[in-house]
């Protein structure tokens, strides 16, 4: 099952999110980086522990809700197992959207 907290309701946020599965050596990092350049978000992405890709955005909630949509299916070679979303308070520390 996948982890959720609650979004905010509206305005700027950040979303602390980690995807399980086939995602690693399938373009997944710069599937996320196009969709977060699109949607205006800053943060970053990055391949972690085998299995995972793990991914800041910041900026406009709906924005960021329509990415984790996307990153829910991912690249056409990719297989989302699990998504788990921390919703956090936005720090304004990221100027763009970084592949790490």
């Amino acid at each position: 099952m996948a982890k959720k907290t609650t979004a905010p309701k509206n305005g700027l946020t950040r979303a602390h999110i980690k995807i399980y599965g086939s995602v690693q050596n399938v373009g997944f990092r710069f599937y996320a980086h196009r969709k977060a350049a699109s949607a205006n978000l800053t943060g970053w992405v990055k391949n972690a522990d085998g299995d995972q890709v793990e991914i800041v955005f910041e900026g406009d909630k709906k924005a960021i809700e329509r990415c984790v949509e996307e990153c829910r299916h991912g690249p056409l070679f990719s297989k989302v197992d699990k998504l788990e979303i921390d919703w956090q308070k936005p720090t304004g520390e990221f100027k763009h959207f970084e592949v790490r």
